[in-house]
């Protein structure tokens, strides 16, 4: 930035003023920062500076001016070559690692998309529009985007662009405020919008803040519709008067509350949590309200159905007792039973059996009546019915040789009471021992018998 840049800056001799654009010594007089650097008909002036003729002190007071913004002043033709440029101008090129040197570029700092809204930014530039501006972003090193604001004026002469002007304000920070406000935002209506619940944030004095689309949906209306709205106006009014002291609770303890209720048939659980201001007064409040009732009706089915199980079990045990009952009832009839048949048996077969043994009978004959005798006792008695237990998977020619054997009656014995060979009874001693597992044992076998 020669001194021959800024009296060129600064004079224009031949040209009248124009209003639609820069002309002659109006630098930067109107436009967003034309407050800041000044116009000449705006400051108090030496009587040096009251004419045409540029001077070294004017010149001096404008590179002042315009060295000391922290604005991005620049001046292109509108080819885009660079004609003028303040000292934070050239602190952003050098951020950038551009070359300050000659035929600097105002469009090559840019990426392609950017170059071209500046582009259609000064197409129209002219006397109806003075003025244009644009949110453009440069590439900074390590592909970190870097914003600035510009706003772009038309240096005019007789209508003719001469120059553009640009000036630019860093506006990155805001930017990435901007940004990271809206993904916390958007990550914010994420969480509030994923539950099934309802979620409302509202005043104490119930006007609602922010509320998410399951309990937009409650209420019939879009999310943008309630949102100002006073939530108490959105339902019944008993359910308001029944909600309200225990809002007023939480306000005057700051400390959450739960409740259930029920409204249009539906059965609600409800949590209400207190927010403070700065000085740690509730001023909002965070309402969670969730369906639950299904969770009610299942509860109600399983406690009915325990109902009902708990009335089985009872019937179970008291049918349980009476089978006991009649278990011991039949066992006494049983032993009822068999005294009576023992008692009939030795009162009505015994006294004949006597008489039978007492008539004269010959050898074999006697051996008969007395295998009947013993066999009607070992009927009746207790040791007959073990024996029909233990010996079922004998042969009914088996359970008589062993019942034979029982009563002391030796091989021979026993082959003249059935008329047969010894062989033959042998043959049956043998099945029984087997079918019994005590083959080939040292083991008596009438004395295993009577001992079973």
């Amino acid at each position: 930035m020669c001194a021959g840049q800024w009296a060129a800056l600064c004079r224009a001799p031949d040209r009248k003023p124009y209003n639609g654009g820069i002309q002659g010594e109006q630098y930067m007089g109107s436009g967003e920062y034309g407050n800041q650097l000044g116009s000449r008909s705006r400051i108090s002036t030496p009587s040096a500076w009251r004419h045409d003729k540029p001077s070294p002190e004017r010149d001096r007071l404008y590179r002042d001016i315009v060295e000391r913004q922290t604005e991005l002043i620049s001046r292109f033709l509108p080819d885009g070559t660079i004609t003028f440029a303040n000292r934070s101008f050239f602190d952003l090129l050098a951020s950038l690692h551009i070359d300050a040197g000659m035929d600097l570029n105002f469009f090559e700092m840019f990426p392609e998309s950017e170059r071209v809204k500046i582009k259609a930014q000064i197409q129209f530039l002219g006397s109806r529009n003075p003025h244009s501006n644009a949110e453009l972003w440069l590439e900074m090193p390590g592909d970190e985007k870097h914003w600035v604001r510009w706003i772009f004026q038309p240096v005019l002469d007789d209508r003719k662009i001469l120059e553009i002007q640009a000036v630019g304000r860093d506006t990155t920070r805001r930017v990435r405020a901007e940004r990271e406000l809206r993904e916390s935002e958007e990550k914010i209506k994420a969480l509030i919008n994923a539950p099934t619940d309802t979620a409302i944030l509202m005043t104490t004095d119930w006007k609602i803040l922010a509320i998410n689309h399951v309990g937009a949906k409650r209420f019939g209306l879009s999310v943008d519709a309630l949102i100002g709205q006073f939530l108490n106006r959105h339902m019944p009014s008993d359910i308001y008067e029944s909600r309200k002291p225990k809002f007023a609770k939480v306000a005057r303890t700051g400390k959450p509350v739960y409740f259930e209720d029920s409204r249009d048939g539906r059965e609600l659980e409800n949590h209400v949590y207190p927010l403070f201001d700065h000085s740690g007064k509730v001023d909002r409040f965070a309402v969670f309200t969730r369906d639950i009732t299904e969770k009610k009706k299942a509860l109600k089915r399983l406690q009915e159905r325990e109902a009902e199980l708990e009335i089985q079990a009872q019937s179970l045990k008291e049918a349980n007792i009476a089978l006991k009952v009649l278990l011991k009832k039949r066992e006494e009839d049983k032993n009822e039973l068999e005294e009576k048949v023992w008692f009939n048996i030795r009162r009505l077969v015994g006294p004949f059996l006597e008489k039978l043994k007492c008539s004269g009978l010959n050898k074999r004959q006697m051996l008969f009546a007395r295998t009947l005798e013993s066999s009607v006792d070992m009927i009746i008695s207790p040791l007959a019915r073990k024996m029909s237990l233990e010996y079922s998977g004998f042969t009914p020619t088996e359970v008589q040789v062993a019942n034979l054997i029982q009563q002391g009656m030796t091989t021979k014995e026993i082959a003249r009471f059935f008329s047969l060979s010894e062989r033959t009874i042998e043959f049956h001693r043998e099945n029984i021992r087997k079918k019994l597992g005590i083959k080939n044992k040292k083991i008596n076998l009438k004395s295993y018998l009577s001992s079973r």
